[in-house]
């Protein structure tokens, strides 16, 4: 039996990732998940985050929301 393998690994074959049925993930495969699903969501938050700053900014300019907070006097 051959010693783990690491996802640093250089790729192999795929019969050689075999082991019991599983296919050993590799660097390829985690930069593959990394790339399905970073971006998306990193542009889509990035999106929302200017969304609302602009609404927030749009409240303060109509003033609709108080630049400052009503004190008891």
């Amino acid at each position: 039996m051959s010693s783990p393998l690491s996802m640093f690994d250089s790729p192999r074959p795929a019969e050689h990732l075999l082991a019991d049925g599983y296919i050993q993930p590799n660097l390829g495969h985690g930069l593959r998940i990394w790339w399905a699903f970073f971006p998306p969501t990193s542009l889509a938050a990035t999106v929302v985050a200017i969304a609302v700053i602009i609404f927030v900014k749009n409240l303060y300019r109509d003033l609709k929301l108080p630049a400052e907070s009503p004190r008891p006097s």
